[in-house]
């Protein structure tokens, strides 16, 4: 059958070649492209975080002045003539002195918190009178949450305090930043708290500035107060709290300005933060790094598409020359390739219309030509191999013979009728076997190991007790189908000439076993054995293919017989035994055969 061989070469070689010598070409291109953008988004990104940063810093530097006026404001109040007096003499003024007086600090609590954009209430707490005196509230009682605090409270120090909490604004509870102001006296060793003046700033303030403090559309802002320890947020997503979170841990490790990444919900965001140690707060802004750098970005991704294209490209002229230049010669370097594994069935199928169309014409010509060459040698070869193999089978010793025909004639004048009978039917199946013709030159191993035993049960009888055999076959094998008359010969060969060398009893073992693919059939005896120069020898005679050796024809035809069948690396191997004796070995190949049977492979 021949072998046709499709224009389909292999994508490795040259086409891979090509490839390499145009990414040599370009990669450096690649390189410095990539290297200029990488500068390019390192100055954005220094830009960017500059500017956000200074953004930051004129954020926290106004916030430090409004608030600095809130201080001033609430010192100026302290230092009040009313607020003095009111205190001194409220335990002898009338009602209607008090409401004047208090008509009065209410005008002044108005000015300053009209020329204020933070204040949004303005506390006086008069504990000893439990009288509290606020801008939205007017005139109440002191809660006692906050008489229990004053009462707890350190206020040696007398100064300005910030706390964080919750206070009655325009009739809603909002979150307040109190700065509270302890005016006290010192008689007789001990402190004592004269009034406490409260300005209340809800947050709701620092939430609208934080908002205009932003960058891109998903960004926003927070404050965080390291002492309090409390976060102002912009907004109150989800993604704040984790922003706000992770700024505190990088306050703590002692970062207090810089740059940081983080990943909140997959997606990844850049933190920038200032700190301002007049406030000891921390203002930062974050953004998702997609809109940090969206244009940077996009820049960069349309590089990513012009390389891919150009690799694309590339990848495509490549393939181009190789499909019109090197993958015809592909195909002729594959097909002689097969040629070179002596498979000269191969044929090169085209349908070209160019020169490569000429070239695989002649060489399927070509290749058809010594096709037919070697297959004229190889039936020649065959005819000889067969004339050879009928010429070796026919050379079977016939002394064999001779001597049964005197055991009988012995055992005759011995009136032995019992060994007669015996021995007629053994040489009787004998010969039958020998003689029986059939279509194939083959027999299962079982027929054969048994006209082997029937060759021992007859020399058994012509040397009495001086000879015996074990048998050691697989059972798998004993269908197994191999030459005719390829172990009774050996099996011959180790009675003679153990018997001739040795007077002790002689044992022959018969062994058959597979291993890897190979039929292995042994003949062993306990005889003697053989010199080690006698085995040279043997060996040495055995690899002569024409000419055969006198004293050991037996080997020699076997083993060629086995050698022509099946070609180098089968027929005997010879060695000897540890325990001492003589032993031959029989290789065969194996195969599993349609019927089920294990058969001996024909090569």
């Amino acid at each position: 059958m021949i072998r046709k061989l499709a224009i389909k070469g292999n994508l490795r070689g040259v086409l891979m070649k090509l490839l390499l010598a145009f990414f040599l070409l370009t990669i450096p291109v690649y390189l410095v492209s990539l290297s200029l953008l990488g500068s390019a988004i390192t100055s954005v990104k220094h830009r960017i975080t500059d500017s956000v940063h200074t953004d930051l810093d004129q954020f926290l530097s106004r916030l430090t002045i409004d608030l600095e006026r809130v201080k001033q404001f609430q010192l100026m109040l302290k230092n009040d003539e009313n607020v003095q007096y009111f205190y001194a003499a409220q335990n002898i003024m009338s009602d209607y002195e008090k409401i004047a007086l208090f008509k009065e600090l209410k005008s002044k609590f108005e000015l300053i918190v009209s020329n204020s954009s933070f204040i949004d209430d303005l506390i006086i707490d008069f504990p000893e009178s439990n009288l509290r005196l606020s801008y939205v509230s007017g005139r109440t009682d002191i809660p006692s949450d906050d008489r229990s605090s004053y009462a707890e409270e350190d206020y040696s120090d007398g100064w300005l305090k910030a706390s964080y909490g919750w206070a009655e604004l325009e009739r809603t509870r909002s979150d307040v930043l109190s700065y509270t102001l302890f005016t006290r006296t010192m008689r007789n060793g001990t402190q004592k708290l004269h009034y406490v003046l409260r300005m209340n700033i809800a947050l709701d303030q620092f939430r609208s500035l934080l908002g205009q403090l932003t960058v891109g559309k998903s960004g926003s802002a927070l404050i965080v107060d390291r002492s309090a320890g409390f976060v102002i947020r912009g907004n109150d997503s989800m993604v704040s709290d984790v922003i706000g979170e992770r700024l505190s841990e990088q306050l703590l490790a002692g970062e207090s300005d810089g740059i940081f990444h983080t990943k909140v919900d997959k997606l990844k965001y850049t933190v920038l933060y200032r700190h301002s140690p007049e406030l000891n707060w921390t203002a930062a802004v974050y953004v998702p790094e997609r809109e940090f750098l969206g244009e940077v970005r996009r820049t960069k991704q349309k590089l990513y598409v012009l390389i891919a294209v150009s690799v694309l490209s590339v990848i495509g002229f490549s393939y181009i020359i190789y499909r019109h230049i090197h993958k015809p010669i592909r195909v002729l370097y594959n097909a002689m390739q097969q040629v070179g594994r002596e498979r000269y069935d191969t044929r090169i199928a085209s349908s070209r219309n160019d020169e490569f169309d000429y070239i695989y014409t002649r060489f399927n010509d070509m290749i058809q030509r010594i096709e037919h060459a070697i297959q004229r040698d190889y039936l020649q070869q065959i005819r000889i191999k067969q004339s050879e193999l009928i010429q070796l089978q026919a050379q079977i010793n016939p002394h064999f013979l001779y001597n049964c025909f005197y055991s009988v004639y012995r055992m005759s004048k011995e009136r032995d009728y019992e060994a007669i009978a015996r021995m007629t039917d053994y040489l009787g199946r004998y010969y039958q076997f020998i003689t029986y013709k059939s279509g194939s030159d083959e027999v299962t191993l079982q027929e054969e190991v048994s006209h082997s035993v029937v060759y021992l049960d007859i020399q058994s009888i012509r040397f009495e007790d001086q000879l015996s055999y074990e048998l050691h076959i697989a059972p798998q094998l004993s269908h197994v189908l191999v030459p005719r008359l390829i172990l009774q010969p050996l099996i011959e060969n180790a009675v003679v000439h153990a018997l001739e060398e040795s007077a002790e009893h002689v044992r022959i073992e018969i062994s058959a076993a597979a291993d890897g693919g190979v039929l292995e059939l042994m003949v062993a005896d306990n005889g003697p054995g053989i010199e080690e120069a006698r085995m040279r020898e043997v060996v040495a005679g055995l690899e002569r293919e024409h000419i055969h050796p006198d004293n050991s024809f037996a080997l020699w035809n076997i083993h060629w017989r086995l050698r022509y069948k099946f070609g180098p690396g089968f027929g005997i191997a010879i060695g000897k035994r540890k325990e001492g004796g003589f032993v031959i070995t029989l290789k065969l190949p194996l195969h599993e055969g349609g019927n089920g049977h294990i058969h001996v492979n024909d090569c």
